[in-house]
C-alpha cells in the first residue's frame, strides 16, 4: 500500500465514523464527544467555551499564529420537548421543506415516527407533533429516517454530510499537524447550533481560545449552475451574504498551486447559502472557507421528497489533500485584521433571541 493510499484510507475511515453520528442543533454531544475522544487518545489539548463550542489543537513547536479550521457539528433535526408514551411534541431546528416535514418519516434513536402536526416556530424552527412506533422520552433528538452512510461508486451518501464532513476534515487536520510536528499551531473549532442562525459561531468569535491565527471554515454547500460537483474542493471566496478575506484566499490559492493541486481545487463564490465565515469575517477575523458541493442539501429531494445528502468521493479526497497541504505551511498572513462589523453580528444575534428564550440557552 502506498503512503497516499494509506492516508486516503484513514481519511475515509474517519469520515465514515463521523457521518455515522447524528446531531441536531443543540444536541451535538455525540459528534463533539467523538472528536474529543480522538483528542484525548492522542494527548491533544481540548478547550470548551461557555456554550459548548470546542477547540482541539496541536500547540506547535513555536509560539506563532497558526491555522484554525472551523466547522459546525449540527445538521437540521428535532428535539423532543414533551413525550407521553409513543406520542411526542418537539421542535424541528433548522431548514426543512414544510411539505416534506408534514407527514414526514423521522427517527429518534431506534424509534421510527411520523410527523402528524406542523406549526411555525421562531428562527428556522417548526413545532411538530409526532407518533412513534415505541415510547420516547423528552430530551431525545433525531432527524429524518434515512439509510446509514454508504459509499456508492464515486458518491458518498449520508443523512448529515453538512457539516460532518467539515468536522472530519478539521479534526483530522489537527491529528496530521501533531504527526508532522508542525512549527505553527493547528486547531479545530467545532461550533453548535449553526443551523438556527450561527448560535455557536457568534459566541466563538468573542471567546479567547488557546490558538490565534487565520480561520478557515469548512462546509458542504449546495452546488449551483456555476459550481458543480466533480471539480474538486472549492476555495470559497464568499457566500450569499459576504465576501471573505482576499489575503487568505490568495494564500490558499498559492498553497494549492505550489502543491500541484490546481486541477482539484478552484476558487469560487458559492451563493447557495450563508456559512460561518460570514460571522468570522464580520468579527474581523482573517478568514476564508473551503467547501464541498453537495446535492440534496439538507436532505431536500425533488418535489418535496426527503433524500440523503451526497458529495463526491473525488471532491472529498481533493479537500483532504488541500487541507494536508495547508497545515504543512504557515499562514504567512500579515497582522492586519479586518474591521469588525457589529451591525452584522447584532443582526444575526437578534434573530436568535426568541429561540434562546424558548430553549434557555443562556451561557
Amino acid at each position: 500500500m502506498t503512503a497516499d493510499a494509506g492516508r486516503e484510507g484513514q481519511a475515509f475511515d474517519w469520515l465514515a465514523s463521523c457521518l455515522a453520528l447524528q446531531a441536531s442543533p443543540f444536541c451535538e454531544e455525540p459528534v463533539i464527544t467523538h472528536v474529543i475522544s480522538l483528542a484525548h487518545h492522542e494527548g491533544l489539548p481540548v478547550t470548551r467555551d461557555a456554550v459548548g463550542n470546542v477547540m482541539i489543537h496541536w500547540p506547535g513547536l513555536e509560539r506563532q499564529p497558526g491555522w484554525i479550521f472551523q466547522a459546525h457539528a449540527d445538521h437540521p433535526g428535532f428535539v423532543i420537548g414533551e413525550a407521553r408514551g409513543r406520542r411526542a411534541i418537539g421542535l424541528w431546528l433548522g431548514d426543512a421543506d414544510p411539505k416534506a416535514l408534514d407527514g414526514g418519516r423521522v427517527r429518534a434513536g431506534e424509534a421510527i415516527g411520523r410527523v402528524r402536526r406542523l406549526g411555525d416556530g421562531p428562527c428556522w424552527t417548526h413545532q411538530i407533533g409526532m407518533d412513534f412506533d415505541r415510547p420516547v422520552r423528552a430530551g431525545e433528538f433525531g432527524s429524518w429516517d434515512l439509510p446509514p452512510v454508504s459509499f456508492e461508486g464515486d458518491e458518498i451518501v449520508a443523512l448529515a454530510i453538512d457539516d460532518l464532513v467539515g468536522v472530519a476534515l478539521a479534526s483530522r487536520a489537527v491529528l496530521q499537524a501533531m504527526q508532522r510536528k508542525t512549527a505553527h499551531p493547528v486547531a479545530a473549532v467545532l461550533t453548535r447550533g449553526e443551523e438556527v442562525g450561527f448560535f455557536g459561531a457568534l459566541r466563538a468569535v468573542d471567546h479567547t481560545w488557546p490558538v490565534d491565527g487565520t480561520w478557515i471554515n469548512i462546509d458542504a454547500s449546495p452546488e449551483t449552475e456555476v459550481v458543480q460537483q466533480g471539480g474538486g474542493v472549492v476555495i470559497r471566496s464568499g457566500d450569499r451574504y459576504s465576501e471573505f478575506d482576499l489575503r487568505v484566499i490568495r494564500r490558499l490559492e498559492e498553497i494549492s498551486s505550489e502543491s500541484g493541486l490546481e486541477g482539484s481545487a478552484r476558487t469560487a463564490r458559492m451563493t447557495g447559502g450563508i456559512c460561518e465565515a460570514t460571522v468570522l469575517s464580520a468579527a474581523g477575523k482573517p478568514c476564508a472557507a473551503l467547501a464541498l458541493p453537495v446535492k440534496f442539501h439538507h436532505d431536500k429531494g425533488p418535489s418535496s421528497t426527503v433524500t440523503s445528502e451526497r458529495i463526491l468521493r473525488s471532491d472529498f479526497l481533493a479537500a483532504d489533500r488541500l487541507v494536508d497541504a495547508i497545515l504543512a505551511e504557515a499562514p504567512a498572513i500579515d497582522a492586519r485584521t479586518r474591521e469588525r462589523d457589529d451591525e452584522v453580528l447584532d443582526r444575526f444575534a437578534s434573530r436568535l433571541i426568541p429561540l434562546e428564550r424558548l430553549l434557555d440557552l443562556s451561557g
